[in-house]
């Protein structure tokens, strides 16, 4: 399976919720039912990590027979992001260990002033 390619835009200083659903081809929902899940956004492909969200941190709540994805990073964190240019890729652990990269791309910061 080839990782879909999708820009992320998140607004500095400001909360970053996303929700997605992991389909199979009949865009039907899959199951994340014991899943894990991981996303990392680095200032440049393989380079400096600027954020990272797990199941574990709370930063990606997996939405079991639904197969929905939520990320979500506060504001408090969004504020100090600081990057031109990054990358981020989202991976799923199944229970056997086996990771799969669904979706990758730019991680676009739209510079806002601070409140």
């Amino acid at each position: 399976m080839v990782a879909a390619v999708k820009p992320l835009i998140i607004e500095q200083h400001a909360t970053f919720k996303k929700r997605l659903t992991w389909m199979d081809a009949k865009r039907a929902p899959l199951d994340l039912t014991g899943y894990l899940a991981s996303m990392s956004i680095r200032d440049v492909v393989g380079a400096l990590l600027v954020h990272r969200l797990t199941t574990e941190n709370g930063g990606i709540t997996l939405g079991g027979v639904e197969g929905t994805i939520d990320l979500h990073i506060p504001a408090s964190e969004t504020g100090n992001f600081q990057y031109r240019t990054a990358t981020y890729a989202l991976r799923l652990t199944d229970r056997a260990g086996t990771v799969i990269q669904i979706l990758q791309g730019p991680a676009v910061l739209s510079r806002g002033a601070a409140p």
